[in-house]
């Protein structure tokens, strides 16, 4: 499921061992403390798992995590 995968992601990222603790209603920068190259290492590594290319898309557009997953939800 993409929210698991996306949850993982995160949470190897930031270094938290429990994806379970992260919600889809969190905020990447207030919620989670992520900067810019954190955002363009969960892309890089969605990139990696579903095969897809987020290089040229506006990453600002990704507030919260749920917003994240809508995306890869409508283009996988």
């Amino acid at each position: 499921m993409i929210t698991d995968v996306v949850k993982g992601i995160i949470a190897e990222v930031i270094g938290h061992g429990d994806p379970n603790e992260i919600s889809i209603s969190m905020d990447f920068e207030d919620d989670l403390q992520m900067g810019e190259d954190d955002l363009v290492e969960i892309l890089e590594a969605l990139e990696v798992e579903y095969d897809i290319d987020l290089v040229n898309i506006d990453y600002s557009q990704f507030k919260k995590v749920k917003h994240l997953i809508s995306y890869l939800k409508e283009i996988l």
